[in-house]
């Protein structure tokens, strides 16, 4: 008998073994998976984890357990350690998962039957995010935390909003407590927090941090400015008085931006200092819109709009210094530097997020700052 022949009954012993065996453990696994499932569901944590324990006894002894399979145990197994108080064995637990699924992940990321293991990821990396935050005592020990939430965004893939309110909210405490380090990060935090005010379905509402920024006066008193949000013509109201604060010199533009002088409103913007009242006067084209990008005469006229140039902020003084100039020229509205300074800069660091939203002009942003047009 040839070697080609003596492989014919290994083959034919595996064709006719393999999938009994498989239906065998598909249906114990599925059995196991109800029993925790309605455990969970009833709330007997106890009996949830004696099948999990079930369910890792039985894939300890399968081969190469269906990655699916790994991700549903996974998820459930951290949900119910948690539940149980067993935080340490929750973390340790979704450690392995990610040790586990990432690496299968990375490549396929965008395929629909990666949709549990992809959910599982999540999961995990939110639960450590707020191990991170809740532990952290400086900015450097919050950069696990920012590459865990930029690692969470990185595998959504067409999922419904809902699903990710708690990736937004977990995004926004990141950045509420590296502004108690650091005040820049509060605006940012601020923002991201803006979607959920009055959604009486907050998650993690009752946590300390959230509670204590949404009850602040600070939140109360901000003024949200996102990047790229678009106004029409319809939206302009009646100007509202300058501010008596306005510098002297910049008086005269005020009051014809008050009386409908687009370009005027555009000059006060481009010629008042930043942070000032002059700047907000002539930015919201005399008090006219909240949330404004565009050049005054294009909104007012109704013309095709124009990302107007941006007023960055200071250069913060606590750089590194391989940040510096890349930092001066997206100060100077080179954007590819605010891009350059985003990409390269450790997550949650200063560089970072003033790279993040253009060299601080925004309070939020979702995009390449060269995509946003003139600044």
């Amino acid at each position: 008998m040839t070697a080609i022949n003596r492989l014919i009954p290994v083959l034919a012993l595996v064709v006719l073994t393999l999938p009994a065996t498989a239906v065998g453990y598909e249906r114990q696994f599925d059995q196991l998976m109800h029993q925790a499932h309605a455990a969970v569901n009833e709330e007997r944590m106890e009996d949830a984890a004696d099948s999990i324990r079930e369910l890792q006894e039985l894939m300890d002894e399968a081969d190469d357990p269906e990655r699916g399979h790994v991700a549903h145990y996974y998820n459930l197994k951290r949900y119910v350690l948690y539940e149980i108080g067993e935080t340490e064995a929750a973390l340790e637990s979704c450690e392995r998962a990610v040790e586990r699924l990432m690496p299968e992940t990375s490549s396929f990321v965008y395929l629909e039957d990666q949709q549990v293991i992809r959910a599982t990821l999540r999961a995990c990396l939110n639960m450590h995010a707020w191990d991170t935050l809740e532990q952290a005592e400086s900015l450097e020990a919050l950069v696990p935390a920012f590459e865990q939430v930029m690692t969470i965004y990185s595998l959504v893939v067409n999922e419904p909003p809902e699903t990710l309110e708690r990736f937004h909210v977990t995004r926004a405490a990141v950045h509420l407590t590296a502004a108690q380090f650091e005040p820049l990060f509060e605006r940012a935090a601020f923002a991201q927090l803006q979607p959920f005010v009055g959604n009486p379905d907050l998650p993690y509402a009752d946590h300390d941090i959230l509670k204590a920024a949404l009850e602040s006066e600070a939140f109360s008193e901000f003024e949200y400015r996102p990047a790229n949000e678009s106004v029409t013509v319809d939206d302009m109201p009646a100007a509202v008085r300058p501010p008596d604060t306005i510098g002297e010199h910049l008086v005269p533009l005020a009051e014809a931006c008050h009386a409908g002088d687009w370009v005027a409103c555009d000059d006060l913007y481009d010629q008042a200092p930043l942070n000032s009242a002059a700047l907000t006067y002539g930015d919201t084209c005399g008090g006219r819109l909240r949330n404004n990008d565009y050049y005054c005469e294009d909104v007012a006229e109704d013309r095709p709009r124009t990302l107007r140039r941006r007023r960055a902020q200071d250069i913060p003084a606590d750089l590194i210094d391989t940040s510096v100039e890349l930092a001066k020229s997206c100060y100077q509205g080179e954007l590819e530097s605010c891009d350059q300074l985003f990409e390269y800069s450790p997550p949650g660091s200063i560089d970072w997020l003033y790279g993040d939203l253009c060299g601080l002009r925004f309070d939020s942003n979702r995009y390449y700052c060269t995509q946003l047009g003139s600044l």
